[in-house]
């Protein structure tokens, strides 16, 4: 009995230490360094919405709210165009991840309709365009990324998170017409191959685009004017940037 007891323990102990090793590492938040993209700038504000406020100005107001969220979940993160900068600005945006040695890339976007779908309105006596039949978000990835899978492998999770908070993915850009016919490459999480994008093919971490709402969607700028409904995008972003740190975390470690 007594050496069958001794067995035990001996192969509880070995157990526990198989378990142990097998455990996955945790992510190492502190020095886990996400380059938030701010998209546009003063000088090319990007897409107009619908009541006349520039998509820049969502863009920097959204890029702030992550910032905090990061911070506030222990990433280091930084900034990158929150005081605007020519169009040349892209590529230098793309630099400037790669000498911080960012381990992930975001760019911060709000989207927009091809013209034919615009409509004009009255609003504060004056005329403004608008389109409320597209709603909701799209994520961006491109081939072309040195980290493409990992750019995927993020992009789902952030998808997922955006989806669990209520967002809804929007479809438009893949429609047949001039201008649009992206290719969706994971339809679930609301994801979309573009291949040319500066400031996601000239990055050399993982890079994704997130369009986070349509700002010519009268009901859509409404929400995402909404500091609350920014905090809620922020957070979700947190979220995804945290389950794609610790699914990392061991390739950075044995870096």
């Amino acid at each position: 009995m007594r050496e069958y007891a001794i067995t035990f323990v001996l192969l509880t102990l070995l157990s526990g230490t198989a378990v142990a090793q097998e455990t996955p590492p945790t992510c190492d938040r502190e020095n886990f360094k996400v380059a938030i993209d701010v998209g546009h700038s003063e000088q090319a504000p990007g897409a107009t919405s619908a009541r006349g406020v520039s998509e820049f100005y969502f863009n920097t107001e959204l890029s702030k709210k992550i910032g905090e969220a990061l911070t506030s979940s222990g990433f280091r993160n930084a900034i990158l165009n929150e005081t605007g900068g020519g169009v040349e600005s892209l590529l230098r945006r793309a630099r400037r991840a790669s000498e911080l040695q960012a381990n992930l890339f975001i760019s911060i976007h709000h989207d927009s309709v091809q013209k034919e779908y615009l409509k004009a309105w009255m609003f504060n006596g004056r005329t403004h365009y608008y389109y409320d039949g597209f709603s909701g978000f799209s994520l961006f990835v491109s081939k072309e990324n040195p980290g493409y899978e990992r750019s995927l492998a993020f992009a789902k999770e952030l998808g997922a998170q955006l989806i669990s908070h209520g967002r809804i993915f929007s479809r438009h850009h893949a429609e047949p017409i001039k201008g649009e016919s992206r290719e969706i490459v994971d339809n679930k999480n609301g994801i979309y191959r573009y291949d040319h994008l500066v400031v996601l093919r000239r990055t050399l971490m993982p890079a994704v685009l997130l369009e986070a709402g349509i700002v010519v969607n009268r009901e859509d700028e409404t929400r995402l004017a909404d500091p609350a409904y920014q905090e809620t995008t922020a957070r979700a972003v947190a979220s995804a940037v945290n389950a794609f740190c610790n699914s990392v975390s061991g390739e950075l470690k044995n870096r």
